[in-house]
């Protein structure tokens, strides 16, 4: 079984409701290409699938590949200003839930959660999971400048504990993000350093250490934590003496960076090699990052992950028995 654990879809109806709210803006260029921007910042040019999702077309090219599921989410819906988030993931889960209504043996959903609207949280997680049969929940890596070790997110965690929900944690947008205008930065390299920046929090943070049963689920191979899993390590009596605030955790931080899922959307062998080798091929969840092309391609994803030098019960569990385990996929 290939379990796609990172593919995006964007229920019907969402871009209109961002742009009449403010909250993103489409520019079309000369070859009629939608350019996304989230004020001034570009983050994305929309595919074909992105545009106006065909399930049908979606489903038939899944056959193609030999992909059995996909797990649905639409990231940055975290991110959402209070006043604007609740709607925004109201629709946003209707919208995925709809799917994996028609095709439950092929799509699941993961929650969408207002997070920076505290009062609406819990209401919209609880309706999510409990009526409309999310597996999991999307969160950014920082949600509008609360990181993941902020003790607001505290009462959230909590609850995740006890429901026994896998988060997958999404990129945002880095601090900085004038830096990445060029080139289109921001998806490229600004996202990974923000998952860097929200792993490290995480860990020093004592998050980990507060709920050990959380389950986090890193995109993009952890952004490039395995290869400063040593740094971060070395640098725990560092941070034990940093002034404005000194972490607390009881144990290595290579002991809390284990506990982390890293999904496998790189396109550089030693790179994967190196994020199994940090925390075992336990941990490591087969994803593409569909429909995003370039930045999101199925056939070379799966390439990558036949051709490395794993036995083939690993591949497979790293295609997908590592996936239904954490989903709890019968």
């Amino acid at each position: 079984m290939i379990i796609d654990v990172h593919t995006h879809f964007r229920a019907k109806g969402i871009f209109e409701e961002l742009i009449k709210r403010g909250l993103t803006r489409i520019v079309v260029d000369g070859e009629g290409k939608r350019h996304v921007y989230d004020g001034d910042y570009y983050r994305h040019t929309m595919p074909e699938q992105y545009v106006e999702p065909d399930i049908e077309k979606r489903v038939a090219y899944l056959d193609q590949h030999g992909i059995d599921i996909q797990v649905l989410s639409t990231p940055h819906s975290s991110s959402y200003p209070s006043e604007h988030a609740p709607e925004i993931a109201r629709m946003t889960n209707d919208g995925l839930a709809q799917v994996a209504k028609k095709y439950p043996k092929r799509f699941m959903g993961l929650a969408s959660i207002p997070i920076r609207n505290k009062e609406k949280s819990f209401y919209e997680l609880d309706r999510a999971v409990n009526e409309l049969g999310m597996k999991g929940i999307c969160i950014d890596s920082n949600m509008g400048g609360i990181s993941l070790d902020s003790e607001y997110l505290w009462p959230f965690y909590k609850k995740v504990a006890e429901m026994d929900l896998p988060l997958f944690v999404h990129p945002g947008f880095p601090a900085g993000v004038e830096q990445y205008t060029s080139y289109g930065l921001v998806p490229i390299v600004g996202y990974e350093f923000d998952l860097i920046l929200a792993q490290a929090k995480l860990i020093y943070g004592g998050v980990l250490e507060e709920f050990p049963t959380l389950k986090f689920v890193f995109s993009h191979l952890g952004g490039g934590t395995p290869f400063l899993k040593g740094r971060i390590e070395n640098g725990w009596k560092f941070a034990q003496d940093v002034p404005e605030k000194k972490t607390k955790i009881t144990k290595p931080p290579s002991y809390y960076l284990e506990k982390l899922y890293f999904e496998s959307v790189s396109f550089y062998k030693p790179a994967m090699m190196c994020a199994i080798q940090c925390s075992g091929v336990d941990k490591i969840l087969f994803g593409t990052d569909y429909p995003l092309y370039p930045l999101g391609d199925i056939p070379e994803s799966l390439r990558m992950v036949r051709e490395l030098d794993l036995c083939a019960s690993d591949k497979e569990k790293i295609l997908g028995g590592n996936a239904k385990k954490l989903f709890k996929i019968s």
